[in-house]
């Protein structure tokens, strides 16, 4: 069974962004033929590409916070989960000279460590140690985002 963990996870991951990315079509489509008609640039297509990673991984943490104040231990690990799923997809699409850097890197390691904590701590049903890792968590998310807004603005 371990053998085929990969293999299950890479499946698990395409299933959910194809999932994922079916929902944002449908949101996405023109409202008239104006829209259908404007070409959209490649750096358009990217940025929302970004945002839609972003909205999604915004509304699992807002999620994880809800279950956390109602001490829905299952709930926060499952959208924990979920994000862990967004972190890794949206870190294979994002192609830019901010993702290179060392500094991003860091960033998503410790994205990554706060974000198995939090699903730990769910597990252990630890409502402190789960507060503590959701708090880390959106800090790195922060500092990310700082550090992404600051090569953006050179």
């Amino acid at each position: 069974m371990k053998k085929n963990m990969p293999y299950i996870l890479v499946i698990a991951v395409t299933c959910l962004s194809a999932f994922a990315l079916s929902s944002y079509a449908d949101n996405e489509k023109p409202k008239n033929k104006a829209q259908k008609n404007s070409a959209v640039s490649k750096k358009d297509k990217s940025e929302k590409e970004k945002d839609f990673w972003m909205q999604a991984k915004l509304k699992k943490s807002q999620r994880i916070l809800a279950a956390l104040t109602e001490g829905d231990f299952k709930s926060v690990e499952k959208n924990a989960r979920a994000l862990q799923g967004f972190g890794i997809l949206e870190s294979w699409l994002r192609d830019s000279p901010e993702t290179s850097k060392s500094e991003y890197k860091a960033q998503l390691n410790k994205f990554e460590f706060a974000n198995k904590e939090l699903i730990r701590m769910a597990e252990d049903k630890n409502a402190d140690g789960s507060a503590t890792a959701f708090a880390a968590l959106t800090i790195t998310c922060v500092k990310c985002h700082n550090l992404i807004r600051d090569t953006d603005e050179k």
